[in-house]
């Protein structure tokens, strides 16, 4: 994929943001796995798209919410939940601290670290 200026991304005029391109928007799909239309509206019901491992035990969670009525949500300033599988309660900081645990690791062991 070419290098784009942030310049080129904005119409100079109304300095809003260009729509992305066919190629862009197929790029970060291919990439995230994720729509790059992100609903507007969440609804309590909603899970994460994709499943999010518990930094204690490293097992698949699959009913983690974007929001939850009690601010507890992924989405959310309070994210707290409780792991389906070890039943123990975890934070953005704790999944923070497995992912600097984890590359201080492999930086220890020689592997090279990438930002991900």
């Amino acid at each position: 994929m070419p290098l784009t200026l942030i310049s080129h991304l904005i119409n100079p005029q109304t300095l809003r943001p260009t729509s992305p391109s066919a190629e862009r928007r197929e790029f970060f799909e291919s990439t995230t796995s994720l729509p790059f239309d992100v609903s507007l509206v969440i609804h309590t019901s909603e899970t994460l798209p994709t499943p999010l491992p518990c930094p204690l035990c490293v097992r698949l969670n699959h009913e983690v919410k974007w929001v939850s009525r009690k601010g507890s949500g992924f989405a959310q300033p309070h994210f707290k939940y409780v792991c389906e599988v070890c039943k123990r309660p975890f934070t953005k900081e704790t999944i923070g601290i497995r992912r600097f645990a984890t590359e201080v690791t492999r930086r220890r062991s020689g592997e090279k670290i990438y930002f991900s």
